[in-house]
């Protein structure tokens, strides 16, 4: 792995995601066929008071897992008109390759969370533009320029049960 970012290398059919409530980390999602007892994980944030990991399946290279653990706010939804970009109904496998041996790979990024009505987008990094979304069922995929995972977009989530402490 060349790039911090995570890099889309193949898709496959969508697949289902359960949106879990834990009582203690404020959002996480899970895709059931995928989730293995040793993923890789991709985290980024201050590491502070922001953190989000993506959990990886190293068999598959497909996301198993999406935790937002700290997060300060949730903004009101960009104005990016979604309808207007490329939106195919795939689930993206990432390049695992070159991955840390201790299993975490992380990137210091303040991401950004915005809301609206039952829509929750977190942009991992903020000056990227987004090309493309992959869609598996709920779960919007959005991709940037050369294949990159700049971004997650989960419809259906009532974003004013998200625990902000």
């Amino acid at each position: 792995m060349t790039c911090n970012m995570l890099n889309i290398i193949s898709i496959k059919e969508p697949e289902e995601i359960q949106v879990l409530d834990s009582g203690y980390v404020p959002f996480i999602a899970e895709f059931k066929k995928q989730k293995i007892s040793v993923p890789l994980y991709w985290r980024t944030g201050n590491f502070k008071d922001t953190l989000i990991e993506i959990a990886i399946n190293p068999d598959s290279g497909c996301i198993s897992e999406i935790s937002i653990v700290m997060l300060k706010s949730i903004s009101s939804i960009a104005d990016i008109h979604l309808d207007e970009l490329l939106i195919e109904s795939f689930l993206p496998i990432i390049d695992v390759t070159g991955w840390p041996e201790d299993r975490f790979l992380d990137v210091e990024s303040d991401f950004e969370v915005y809301g609206s009505h039952k829509y929750l987008r977190v942009m991992f990094f903020k000056k990227e533009k987004i090309t493309k979304i992959y869609r598996s069922f709920s779960v919007d995929f959005l991709v940037g320029k050369g294949d990159k995972l700049i971004g997650i977009g989960v419809a259906g989530v009532n974003i004013k049960e998200i625990s902000l402490d």
